[in-house]
């Protein structure tokens, strides 16, 4: 399955490697179609549903008609519809949000005299709803990514359930560490392109520059797994961190400071062809 609308460009890649496809616009659709129909397969999608979070979705006073469009379709196969909901706005998937899929399912389904299958009811951030059997019944797909990996619910920001929330970790090669002051010392230009705390100690402490950079991930996106390391600063492919007043034997060039990563952390890191993965 491939779980976002994909470009016109890449529908010959999108039949290659999926069965299904979410989609919303009928001009990729019919594209969709067309690869398809030269391949002699039926190719199976769930259109998306707008309900709130202005992301991807057709609009509701168009679905009747777009769904009139792709049942036409000689190698299509709508086998379900579905809604994002809370990834850009956060708008949290309620139960009256998702028994309006639950309705236009039905609608859909008497008009056009077809079955529909699946309604999509959303991702990692409906699980809690599950458990508190405040999901329709009719809502029977999900689309799990940050639950599975990272263990938390992205509604709550918790520990869901008892899935591990230590699956991943990001460590960082130490290539400077000197006792240096904090404070900048000079003209303060706008020409820089790195990102700094906003705070800075006037105390000298020993800093540790490390071989990543804005490039690789966001500093807000990882926490270091030592509470007592604080960020310093950014740059494209460098960043800085205060390991404190005193030396650390633990810390020197040469060895690691290891991250917790967030999902966005994660997503960036693992599509990253300058990072190493290991798997243990």
């Amino acid at each position: 399955m491939y779980i976002k609308p994909a470009a016109i460009k890449y529908v010959k890649t999108v039949i290659d490697v999926a069965d299904i496809s979410l989609n919303t616009s009928i001009k990729t659709i019919e594209a969709l179609n067309s690869e398809a129909r030269q391949r002699d397969i039926i190719h199976r999608i769930i259109i998306m549903i707008e309900m709130g979070e202005l992301r991807e979705g057709v609009i509701r006073e168009d679905l009747l008609e777009f769904y009139r469009k792709c049942f036409e379709l000689s190698n299509i196969k709508v086998i379900g519809l579905g809604t994002n909901l809370g990834c850009m706005y956060g708008v949290e998937p309620t139960f009256d949000k998702l028994l309006q899929l639950s309705l236009y399912k039905q609608l859909i389904e008497a008009k056009f005299s077809k079955k529909i299958d699946l309604i999509s009811g959303g991702s990692s951030i409906t699980l809690p709803l599950i458990g508190k059997n405040k999901i329709p019944k009719t809502v029977n797909h999900f689309r799990i990514g940050e639950a599975i990996f990272l263990g938390d619910s992205p509604l709550t920001g918790k520990k869901f359930r008892n899935l591990s929330t230590d699956v991943f970790e990001f460590d960082a090669n130490i290539i400077e560490m000197e006792h240096k002051e904090t404070a900048p010392d000079g003209i303060i230009s706008e020409g820089n392109v790195g990102h700094a705390a906003k705070t800075v100690d006037e105390e000298m402490s020993y800093k540790a520059v490390l071989d990543f950079g804005v490039l690789d991930v966001d500093i807000e996106d990882i926490i270091p797994k030592n509470p007592n390391i604080n960020f310093i600063g950014t740059t494209s492919d460098m960043t800085v961190y205060d390991i404190g007043a005193k030396r650390n034997k633990k810390y020197k060039v040469g060895s690691q400071i290891r991250f917790k990563p967030n999902y966005m952390a994660v997503a960036r890191l693992m599509n990253s062809k300058f990072i190493a993965k290991r798997i243990i």
